[in-house]
Order: structure tokens, then C-alpha cells, then sequence
């Protein structure tokens, strides 16, 4: 029995040297309870706004005043989580792994012991990853707007407006209504022309950063469909299904390139409606109005063959849109 109780005795005193002695792992480099340092002040690294190419990597540092504070600190994707991922998260330098083109808001939060943390943000705008097919006039993004891989279909927009939202009918009892009609008539792009800049969803989108990523005008669809190569991708678990278009560049030393545009159908109604029945057919976004019927926009879609060509559909539903960039 005594020698049981002393075994005991000293297992308890390893224990607690152990745990006196842990200094590892929080953020600032470890707390020890008898040398604790507050966090005074903090500056992240980078200038605002940050950019950083889809599937690229951003390093960003926080610095701390005092220099030897060891705060806690979290890194994370404030307001667009699937946008990245982050690496050494509870670190003082963290590793950010872009992986949805579009935005999101990089927060690293110092906590100290008492009193509010110290919050720094700043907003990353990740570009497409640019396909070069040996075109005069774009380059194809590897993905859809909004877009995590080239299978996923991105975000929805009416044409000429520049926000996703619930609603992609024309107008209804409750007022709301696509932007560009006021319950009687368009209000603009009533002639043949290509989208404003300040409309372009996407140039609006890049603009701050200084990236020419736009809404290919109906010109770059037909320029993809003659100088592409087009092997149609049928859905494995329903061979009718025709589940994406890959264009093979046809062009002299390009050969080797080419982008995966994935079938997205319309939404006609609501976001909640949609959700409920499978999306079928291929409908992108140009930005040229249909200058026969201006109540309509010319598209990447598929004929009865789901071959691909340049068609017209209704302004006011939701397509997604494959950006291009110009020179």
C-alpha cells in the first residue's frame, strides 16, 4: 500500500513539472502563466486590397507591439469562408490558400488575456486563373465567376446587374423586378450595344485591384466555337445527361490548352425554387444585348445536337457567367 501511494505521489510531481514546464502553442509562440505579454498594438502585412491568383498562395504576417507579446491569434476568412483556406492559423504568420476567384475579407484577431481583442482586416480579391488558347482577343478563365473548380457552376446574375440575390423574375406583385425594367418598359440597353462598365458584374467586381477580368461580349463565344476543338462530357451517373463542354484550342501551338465550361441551366424564378429541381442545359452570360429583341441577351448555349452556339435568353434570370480577360 505505501509503495502504491508513493508511485502515486510521484507521478502527480512529473505531471505537474510538465505542465509548468508547457510553453507551446498559442499564437504568439506559447502562454507561460508567470510570463505572460499583452499585445498592445497590431499591423498586418500587405497593402489593402490584396489580390492573389485563384489556387495561389498569399503570406501574410501580423506584427505585434510589443514585440515579445504572446497573445492569442486566429486567422480567418471573415465573410467567404470557402473562398480560402489557411494554413498556421494560430500563428503569427499564416499561409493563405486561395481557392474560390472572387472576394472575401481576411481577419486575424489578437485575444489577450483581458479587455477586447484587436481586430485587422483586409479584403483579398482572388482573379481567375487566365487560359491563354491563342486568342487575338482574350484570355478564358479556368472557372466560373464566383466558381471553386471548373465543375462548379459559380454564382447566378441577371444580365447587367452586378449582385446575386433571391429573386430572377422580371417583376412581380411585391416589386421587386430586375433592375433594368421598371414594370412597363426597359429603361436601358434598348439598342445593339455591349454592356457598360459599371454594369459588368465582373469588371466591376476586379476593378478596385486594377484586373481586366469582363463579361465575354457574343464575339468571344464565336471566337471560342471556331477555334476550339469541343468533346462533350456526358454525367457518368446519367449518360443522356450532357454534363460539360471542354473547348481544346485549335490554334497552331495552343493545341495542348483548353477550358471546361460545365452545363448550368437558368434560373427563371428563385434561388429556393431552383434548388429543388436539377439544372439542366448550358447558359452563360455575354454581354451583348439580343439586338432583335432587346428584352433578351446573347449567350453560350447548346443546340438540339448540344453542340455549342450563340443564342438569346431573357435578361432578368439568373446565367453565371466565364469571364475572360483582355489584353
Amino acid at each position: 500500500m505505501k509503495k502504491a501511494l508513493l508511485l502515486s505521489f510521484a507521478a502527480l510531481a512529473i505531471f505537474a513539472g510538465c505542465k509548468k514546464n508547457n510553453t507551446g502553442g498559442n499564437g504568439g509562440g506559447g502562454e507561460d502563466p508567470g510570463n505572460y505579454i499583452p499585445a498592445t498594438s497590431a499591423v498586418m502585412s500587405g497593402t489593402a486590397p490584396l489580390k492573389v491568383d485563384q489556387n495561389g498562395t498569399l503570406e501574410l504576417t501580423v506584427t505585434l507591439t510589443p514585440p515579445d507579446a504572446n497573445p492569442s491569434i486566429v486567422w480567418d476568412a471573415e465573410d467567404n469562408p470557402s473562398a480560402v483556406w489557411i494554413d498556421n492559423a494560430t500563428s503569427k504568420t499564416a499561409t493563405i490558400h486561395a481557392m474560390r476567384n472572387g472576394v472575401t475579407n481576411i481577419r486575424c484577431t489578437i485575444t489577450n488575456k483581458e479587455g477586447d481583442p484587436i481586430v485587422l482586416t483586409k479584403k483579398l480579391y482572388i482573379l481567375p486563373e487566365a487560359v491563354d488558347l491563342g486568342f487575338s482577343s482574350v484570355k478564358w478563365a479556368s472557372a466560373n465567376f464566383g466558381a471553386l473548380d471548373e465543375n462548379d457552376f459559380g454564382d447566378y446574375y441577371a444580365w447587367g446587374e452586378t449582385a446575386t440575390k433571391e429573386d430572377y423574375r422580371l417583376f412581380t406583385d411585391s416589386d421587386t423586378h430586375y433592375k433594368w425594367y421598371d414594370g412597363v418598359r426597359f429603361t436601358k440597353y434598348t439598342s445593339p450595344v455591349n454592356l457598360d462598365s459599371e454594369d459588368d458584374a465582373v469588371l466591376k467586381f476586379y476593378g478596385e485591384v486594377g484586373a481586366k477580368w469582363k463579361i465575354p461580349i457574343a464575339a468571344d463565344f464565336q471566337e471560342l466555337i471556331d477555334n476550339s476543338t469541343v468533346v462533350k462530357i456526358w454525367d457518368p451517373a446519367n449518360t443522356s445527361r450532357l454534363k460539360a463542354l471542354k473547348f481544346i484550342s485549335s490554334v497552331p501551338g495552343y493545341t495542348d490548352r483548353f477550358i471546361v465550361i460545365p452545363c448550368a441551366g437558368p434560373i427563371e424564378t428563385t434561388v429556393s425554387a431552383a434548388a429543388s429541381v436539377q439544372r439542366s442545359g448550358l447558359f452563360y452570360w455575354s454581354a451583348t444585348v439580343d439586338n432583335s429583341d432587346y428584352s433578351k441577351a446573347k449567350i453560350l448555349t447548346v443546340n438540339s445536337d448540344n453542340s455549342p452556339v450563340v443564342g438569346s435568353w431573357a435578361r432578368c434570370n439568373g446565367l453565371v457567367i466565364r469571364p475572360v480577360l483582355k489584353p
